[in-house]
């Protein structure tokens, strides 16, 4: 036997304290005694000497009290919510409470919690398990825990602006059953979670809808906010795709949106329609700020009526060139938006000469002397990372087999490719390989390889060209994404980085501010309940609901007239 509110020990607890009242109260009836004065004045000093109420004396009602204390504990039982325990061969049950985006509109949460409570009060204890659709897929209860434990960890458990993992949970689930022994899952949640799962359930689950929320009758909000680089080639300037979707509901314009960028209002300069309901937003200040976008008017599923994005912060890199350094390196650096050349103290990478003196600690593009230097291009990495990241992306730095063969042919020697292990990032390359006859200057790999070698020794800050809550960060920081994110590397798998939920996120020293921007939710709250549920008997029918409390109320409200009867004719003290 099982209890909803209690613990065993504090049933048996009460049981014991119960019992050991009613025995005192029982030792404290009234004690009818005759007495026999010789005179009527001492009746007065009998009374004083034989109180009616005495501790210490013998017991002797024990089938009265026996009935009082079945009485009381069949009450204290009915309160503590008896179950019967689980068989062995019971079938187990799993429950599961969406907490996702879809659950957030009114009160469907809560409601929907309302809903598992109480269906579990009617549940052997021992026969399920909860979890909690959270970005986690949490498990609240396992099986054999104690069903108080799940209202403790239900308090202040709300839903967060994220997808559902109601799929992902289900397969995991999958893998645990089998075609001979089905598990039953009942799902606490959305239409729109029914409505995605009810042609696909893996095999051996079966699949109830225990409660589904109301559903919204329209929606409109934002489902797309993603930046790239400025299509007006202005290294300091992006472009934002801004995308609304309604269902139900008329499409939102363009006056019925407020545009923000770090707190201050502001309205778009350069706007382009591309579609009904899609527009696209030129020549933004790529300065690392915060744009938010917005419904003016607020509808029932608040969490898609806004989305933020942190937009790039775009500087350009600056570079020194000492003198000896060949023209045609300069004329890449000086048409280059993402370049600049300065002086040599500000600057975050050099480029010289093997023969020029170095700045410790600087990365530098260095040209040297073929004859102290085996191959014509040599990259010095850190760390393990950033040569598998070089050789992943040789391509991308504009070498090739054929552009290699054409500098052999030049130079009547064998032409290659070196990585090398180093204190800092370096990249060293043959001086006559920039001459001004070298078919590497007249090529199209020359001004590749210089760009991409400068942004690679000093790679620019980490941005992204959108943040999607329940989507890894998709990190565009490179002109062809040769430059990876170190910070990635080192907070993710590889270089993903999971964003869980709608919220300001920091990724190293970065901050990424994530949205919902999903155009599947957005459109899924207004999707109408199936027109049948599955019919299914469940254990929590066959178990019959409260039983075991509706009975300990009936026979405690039948010992009570009982004892009420007897008491009538005097049969009870």
């Amino acid at each position: 036997m099982n209890f909803s509110l209690l613990s065993f020990t504090a049933v048996l607890a009460g049981g014991l304290a119960i019992a050991g009242l009613l025995y005192l109260l029982q030792r404290l009836k009234v004690r009818r005694r005759a007495v026999h004065l010789p005179a009527a004045m001492l009746w007065r000093q009998a009374a004083r000497e034989l109180p009616p109420r005495v501790l210490g004396k013998r017991f002797r009602d024990w089938l009265a009290w026996l009935l009082s204390l079945l009485i009381a504990l069949l009450l204290w039982l009915a309160f503590a919510g008896p179950r019967p325990a689980a068989t062995p061969a019971a079938q187990v049950q799993l429950f599961y409470l969406d907490a996702s985006a879809w659950m957030t509109a009114g009160d469907d949460f809560a409601q929907a919690k309302a809903a598992l409570l109480a269906d579990l009060e009617r549940a052997p204890a021992d026969a399920y398990e909860v979890y909690l659709g959270d970005a986690d897929n949490t498990a609240l209860l396992r099986q054999g825990e104690s069903p108080v434990l799940l209202v403790k960890r239900l308090q202040g458990v709300t839903a967060q602006a994220h997808p559902s993992g109601f799929d992902r949970w289900l397969a995991d689930m999958g893998r645990r059953a089998g075609p001979d022994a089905p598990v039953q899952v009942r799902y606490y949640g959305s239409p729109a979670g029914a409505a995605a799962r009810d042609r696909d359930v893996p095999v051996g689950l079966e699949l109830i809808w225990s409660h589904l929320a109301t559903p919204l009758p329209g929606n409109r909000g934002l489902v797309n906010l993603g930046v790239a680089a400025a299509a007006s080639a202005r290294w300091d300037k992006v472009d934002v795709l801004l995308e609304v979707a309604a269902t139900g509901m008329e499409l939102p314009k363009l006056d019925e949106l407020r545009f923000e960028l770090d707190g201050q209002q502001f309205a778009p300069a350069n706007v382009t329609v591309s579609a009904p309901g899609k527009w696209l937003l030129r020549d933004l200040e790529a300065r690392g700020g915060e744009l938010t976008v917005a419904l003016r008017e607020r509808d029932g599923f608040a969490v898609d009526d806004g989305a933020r994005l942190r937009l790039p912060e775009r500087r350009p890199i600056r570079v020194a060139l000492t003198p000896g350094v060949p023209r045609a390196i300069g004329d890449v650096i000086a048409v280059d938006p993402a370049l600049e050349i300065g002086d040599a103290t500000q600057a975050q990478v050099l480029v010289r000469l093997s023969s020029e003196p170095d700045i410790p600690g600087k990365p530098a593009l260095v040209l040297g002397d073929p004859a102290t230097q085996d191959s014509a291009f040599t990259f010095g990495y850190v760390t393990e990372a950033e040569r598998r990241e070089l050789l992943d992306n040789l391509a991308q730095l504009g070498l090739s087999q054929a552009q290699n063969s054409a500098l052999a042919d030049r130079f009547e020697r064998a032409v290659g490719v070196e990585l090398a292990p180093a204190d800092r990032r370096s990249v060293a390359v043959w001086r006559e390989v920039f001459d001004a006859q070298s078919p590497f200057v007249k090529s199209r790999a020359m001004p590749v390889f210089v760009a991409q070698s400068l942004r690679w020794l000093a790679p620019p800050p980490l941005w992204s060209p959108y943040a999607q809550a329940g989507r890894p960060l998709v990190e565009r920081s490179g002109l062809y994404g040769l430059t990876g994110s170190a910070q990635l590397e080192a907070q993710g798998l590889g270089d993903a980085v999971y964003l869980p939920a709608v919220g300001e996120y920091r990724v190293g020293a970065q901050r990424v501010s994530v949205s919902l921007v999903d155009r599947g939710i957005s459109m899924a709250v207004a999707t109408p309940r199936p027109d049948r549920l599955p019919e299914r008997v469940s254990l929590i029918d066959r178990v019959g609901g409260s039983l075991p409390t509706r009975l300990a109320l009936l026979l405690a409200a039948v010992l009570l007239a009982v004892e009420w009867r007897l008491y009538q004719r005097g049969r009870m003290p």
